[in-house]
């Protein structure tokens, strides 16, 4: 699976209607304060930080003082891995142009000088995870005909991709095939008011832990997934590629498209818990306790 082209570049297709738009958002990079504002020696854990902009053009190690000791181009990257020997994988995420037609990027390899050593081109986006083997995981999106999810034309759909090194896909699973689990098990409500109707930001495949152990829905090797459009966090199945667990609506910060929610970048935690992170805001449940020890996102830093 190669290239994409987006489909102005192959036909001139009418103006295409994707439902309620996002709200405008400020800019991603903050133009105030910048730099170290705290540093707690006795808790912080000593070493380097590699920082990623989102939809940067250049990914910093930093040391803990904040000094800039390393630097990689890179173009509109929003997440960068950075390994042993001092290369970079990192994806690349065009935003939409003044058409609403997706420019694709891709997933790119650089070496500790910035030259690109490996690059596999489509349309990714937020995240992906690597194997020890060398193939990875990505999330993906296209284009397709759902009408009792969105009626008024293609859904933008989410795509777990299994890829090799060779840029062979091994397998591909997408989100809308599994709305019905969603519905069942979240209370997902039915049609949606955007095209773009879920936005998966986060893939992350869950470790060995306690709670998998004893509950195989959050086994190692399962997938954690976040659906910012529809306030719902899920892991799905590795092996039967069901989604067996579903939780966030009515909890989670607002549903609809046009409130541009930013929680996001759920991860299992060693001690039954799962941390969200986000930024506008979370409900506090309507009765009861979070479920599986969810613990409610707190700010780690503050400018002093």
């Amino acid at each position: 699976m190669g290239t994409e082209q987006s489909k102005s570049e192959v036909g001139g297709n009418p103006p295409r209607d994707y439902g309620e738009l996002p709200a405008p958002l400020p800019p991603r990079v903050d133009n105030g304060l910048r730099g170290v504002r705290v540093w707690d020696r006795a808790r912080a854990w000593p070493g380097y930080t590699l920082f990623s902009p989102a939809f940067g053009y250049t990914e910093y190690l930093i040391d803990m003082n904040g000094r800039v000791v390393h630097t990689w181009p890179v173009v509109r990257s929003q997440w960068a891995e950075l390994d042993s020997d001092g290369s970079l994988f990192w994806d690349n995420f065009t935003d939409w142009n003044e058409d609403r037609d997706r420019c694709f990027g891709g997933l790119f390899e650089s070496d500790f000088e910035g030259n690109v050593t490996w690059a596999w081109y489509g349309r990714v986006h937020h995240d992906f995870h690597r194997f020890d083997d060398g193939t990875l995981l990505t999330l993906y999106q296209r284009d397709r005909d759902r009408p009792d999810i969105f009626p008024r034309g293609p859904v933008e759909d989410d795509l777990i991709m299994k890829v090799d090194r060779k840029t062979f896909v091994h397998w591909e699973w997408w989100l809308s095939d599994h709305v019905d689990e969603l519905v069942d098990l979240a209370g997902l409500e039915l049609p949606r008011p955007a095209a773009d109707w879920s936005h998966t930001n986060t893939l992350t495949v869950l470790p060995d832990t306690p709670v998998g152990r004893a509950d195989k829905r959050f086994r190692a090797g399962n997938y954690l997934l976040s659906h910012r459009c529809i306030d719902i966090i899920s892991v799905v199945d590795s092996d039967s590629r069901e989604i067996v667990w579903a939780w966030g609506i009515g909890v989670l910060e607002a549903a609809s498209a046009s409130d541009a929610p930013q929680w996001q970048y759920p991860a299992l935690r060693q001690r039954h818990s799962t941390r969200i992170f986000q930024g506008l805001g979370i409900r506090p449940p309507r009765a009861g306790r979070l479920p599986l020890g969810i613990q409610r996102p707190r700010r780690l830093l503050q400018p002093v």
